[in-house]
């Protein structure tokens, strides 16, 4: 599932707004500041530790953004904070993770990318990302193209949470070839194939996440070990949860399926898990 394209350069878009300056503050610790994430989680805080800690804001390019994230110093104890103040980022490329960073998405952040070969999120397979976060934000590819909301190929110790990836015409999720990937507390709705899409991917977590209404399967497990799944939710679509490829789960509890019209979890193949309080 991962295109060409994905080993292509990306075009990014060169507005005026390249020459927007992003403020840094150095300091090694600050007091987090509690925030309100709508629908999503009651509360949350930036980090309290971290290398050094930056602003971007809407008005900037997506060429600006990444520089900013991709600016190093951190490490995975004290990760580069980078912190997106509320508003809607129209981007013509995606927003790239790189090792050691914290990307906060205030109340209110929408990330609308219009690329239509790439994710509006992403660890490009190019790049091997290891010990990043993503917390908060709504994301969607607005292109017409089959693309996914996030894309993570090959990359490590990656954590999304309190995220919302709605309306995207491939998946809201997509995880190939990578090892301990967490998704906590995230929503993935009305996408065109699958809310969460986990493929050839060792070690991980799924918690507090609901995904309905995708056209397919609501969540896909795929040739995925060790994996553990956990209070979440799923509603509609063709298939619950659709699990093959000798699957294995150290953990299966919790979940919760209602309305699907084909099945409400099918597991196809060697695939084995012990369900634990589940509700189909």
């Amino acid at each position: 599932d991962v295109t060409a394209a994905d080993n292509t350069a990306v075009t990014e878009d060169d507005t005026a707004a390249d020459n927007a300056a992003a403020t840094e503050d150095t300091s090694a610790v600050r007091t987090p500041e509690t925030t309100v994430v709508n629908k999503v989680k009651a509360t949350r805080s930036e980090p309290a530790t971290y290398s050094a800690r930056v602003e971007v804001d809407a008005s900037m390019s997506v060429t600006d953004i990444n520089t900013v994230i991709n600016g190093g110093g951190g490490t995975a104890a004290a990760p580069r904070l980078i912190v997106f103040t509320a508003g809607t980022y129209n981007l013509s490329a995606p927003i790239d993770l790189v090792d050691n960073v914290y990307l906060y998405f205030n109340d209110g952040t929408t990330v609308n990318c219009s690329s239509e070969s790439y994710p509006a999120l992403r660890a490009s397979e190019n790049n091997t990302v290891t010990d990043a976060t993503v917390d908060g934000g709504s994301f969607e590819n607005t292109a017409s193209g089959y693309t996914n909301g996030a894309g993570l190929y090959n990359a490590t110790n990656i954590t999304i949470k309190n995220a919302t990836f709605n309306s995207n015409n491939k998946n809201g999720i997509y995880v190939a070839g990578s090892t301990n990937i967490i998704l906590d507390n995230c929503v993935t709705n009305s996408n065109g194939y699958c809310g969460i899409f986990f493929t050839d991917t060792s070690i991980g977590s799924i918690t507090g996440c609901t995904a309905n209404s995708n056209a397919s399967h609501n969540i896909y497990f795929k040739a995925i070990t060790n994996a553990a799944f956990s209070n979440s939710t799923s509603t509609g679509s063709e298939d619950g949860i659709y699990v093959e490829g000798a699957s294995s789960f150290s953990e299966f509890k919790g979940i919760s399926v209602t309305g699907a019209t084909n099945n409400g979890m099918r597991f196809v193949g060697a695939s084995t898990a012990t369900l634990q309080n589940c509700t189909i």
